[in-house]
């Protein structure tokens, strides 16, 4: 109990200060770490209702890139979903990427679309012009001009 109360709390300070160093985090105090075993398991989650939808999403990216874990691109899609489902649109941009590119989740372009406009809706670029691409490509749409340059 002790040491997974020291895993959570070591991991909790590395978020919210953003200072983990990019080794990953052992599941047990005294256990080896090498991030590319098969064998290797990832660090407990934090529970989500103590975390803002902000240090979600940077956890989410955490997972994604292995900063500090082992990379997991499911475990970054369920971060990422639970900032996106609070209305953070960095999140919805890239849970939208990750369904579109089918990363950590199956591919699926009305997900991705889905994320994207509810991100292009707050206004943000990037997410616009990725409905614009899509629009475009006739990616998971029917090609259509007129809506890709909206």
């Amino acid at each position: 109990m002790r040491k997974t109360t020291l895993i959570v709390l070591t991991l909790t300070l590395c978020i919210l200060n953003s200072g983990c160093d990019s080794k990953p985090i052992a599941t047990e105090v005294n256990d080896p770490v090498v991030s590319n075993s098969p064998s290797a398991v990832n660090s407990p989650s934090i529970p989500e209702p103590e975390m803002s939808a902000e240090e979600q999403y940077q956890l989410g990216i955490k997972y994604y890139n292995g900063d500090g874990v082992f990379q997991d691109y499911t475990e970054a899609a369920k971060w990422y979903r639970l900032a996106a489902e609070q209305g953070y649109a960095k999140a919805q941009i890239k849970l939208g990427y990750m369904y579109q590119q089918g990363i950590g989740v199956p591919r699926d372009f009305t997900e991705a679309m889905k994320w994207y406009r509810k991100a292009a809706e707050q206004g943000h670029d990037d997410a616009q012009y990725n409905l614009g691409r899509m629009y475009s490509n006739g990616d998971g749409v029917p090609q259509n001009d007129k809506e890709a340059v909206k």
